[in-house]
């Protein structure tokens, strides 16, 4: 049963979005590159049926949430500072984090950065290979003499914007 709630809040000077469902131990879903909270969308309800508080917010720049001009703007001690003013507005001093693809950076940075606010952390990708006649591993270290494979198209953007 779905009784997500849709929040607007001013995060970090920022306009952020976030989905809420459930009461309990917070668990921040943190979504991917270039993604919404949505992506969570089969696991909000399953996490609050389960006995936690879910909260699934729109990352700076993405979806419903306000996306600054700077390059500057997006670095990880920026995005790490908007997740722990929304631990804060949400009157919480720790949760449990999931993050897939890019939000997996932003729940390590949590960790790295902000230990003391990190009750524990899930850090999910996914390697999306075909089917290779050779070892994944031989064919990430090809691909990688060649360019940096995760954000190498948006750091291009970036780079090309600015």
């Amino acid at each position: 049963m779905r009784n997500w709630t849709h929040q607007q809040a001013r995060i970090n000077g920022l306009q952020m979005h976030y989905v809420e469902d459930g009461n309990g131990p917070l668990v921040v879903l943190l979504h991917g590159f270039p993604h919404t909270w949505f992506s969570w969308r089969h696991q909000i309800s399953a996490l609050a049926a389960a006995g936690y508080r879910v909260v699934a917010p729109d990352l700076r720049g993405m979806g419903q949430t306000e996306a600054p001009e700077g390059q500057a703007d997006y670095r990880c001690d920026e995005i790490t500072k908007d997740i722990c003013a929304l631990l804060d507005h949400l009157g919480e001093t720790q949760a449990v984090f999931s993050g897939m693809d890019f939000g997996m950076f932003v729940a390590y940075d949590m960790a790295c950065e902000h230990p003391e606010r990190v009750r524990g952390l899930l850090g999910l990708q996914y390697p999306g290979y075909p089917a290779y006649d050779r070892l994944p591993s031989e064919v990430e270290a090809e691909r990688g003499r060649e360019s940096f494979n995760h954000m190498s198209g948006l750091l291009r953007t970036f780079r090309t914007a600015d």
